[in-house]
């Protein structure tokens, strides 16, 4: 029966919903609501807050390969090759198979290929950046600071109370809040990029693959 319900609705979701309540509390199934691409599907709306913030890389990237991207450059560190994620064969023939993107690619599999690239750059630009000059300007980016830092509590309340809904709560929250945040600022206007803001989803980006790897959920770059 587990094995349908997984055909059905997928792994991701059956993960979530199962650990989204308390072990004592019954459990109701909702598997419309688990096969939704909508909002108002939980795992789909986390994973939702995950590849949003995988575009909004896309598009500093894709601006600045342009030179349309303006920004303080001793501000932040982007990958000097930074190319389009999507090479021709025959632009890229000459430079071996490994060649995509300016970037080694040791996958064996094409569907993968863009998950790979996006964790070497986002590598790059988590180590190659300061994130303790962040400069915090307004209510929203302070309310998204702020649950960050709350995420480590959250982990230890979970492993503490044999809890780990408290994680899906978690993720829902910080996804939600970042939602709210990509709606109402913009990262790039006019053509120049806000690096604080820029950084802080970096960041962001950061706790909610932890966290839902902690529940085994996938990190989706395209949705």
């Amino acid at each position: 029966m587990l094995d349908d319900l997984i055909e059905e609705v997928g792994k991701d979701a059956v993960r979530y919903f199962f650990s989204a309540n308390s072990f004592d509390t019954p459990m109701e199934f909702d598997l419309n609501l688990a096969k939704q691409k909508s909002n108002q599907n939980p795992v789909y709306y986390v994973q939702y807050a995950h590849a949003r913030i995988a575009n909004i890389i896309e598009k500093v990237k894709n601006s600045y390969i342009t030179g349309e991207l303006k920004f303080e450059k001793d501000s932040l560190a982007l990958p000097g090759n930074w190319q389009p994620l999507t090479i021709k064969a025959e632009s890229s023939k000459n430079k071996g198979p490994d060649y995509v993107a300016g970037i080694k690619n040791t996958s064996n599999s094409p569907a993968d290929e863009s998950v790979e690239i996006f964790e070497q750059v986002f590598d790059f630009l988590i180590s190659n950046n300061r994130f303790d000059d962040i400069k915090i300007k307004n209510d929203d980016e302070a309310a998204l600071a702020k649950i960050l830092i709350l995420y480590p509590d959250a982990v230890s309340d979970a492993c503490n109370n044999e809890a780990p809904y408290m994680i899906n709560q978690y993720l829902y929250r910080l996804a939600s809040q970042f939602h709210y945040f990509y709606k109402h600022h913009r990262i790039i206007d006019e053509g120049r990029l806000n690096i604080a803001r820029f950084k802080l989803l970096l960041l962001v980006r950061v706790v909610l693959s932890n966290a839902m790897r902690l529940l085994k959920i996938s990190t989706p770059v395209k949705m």
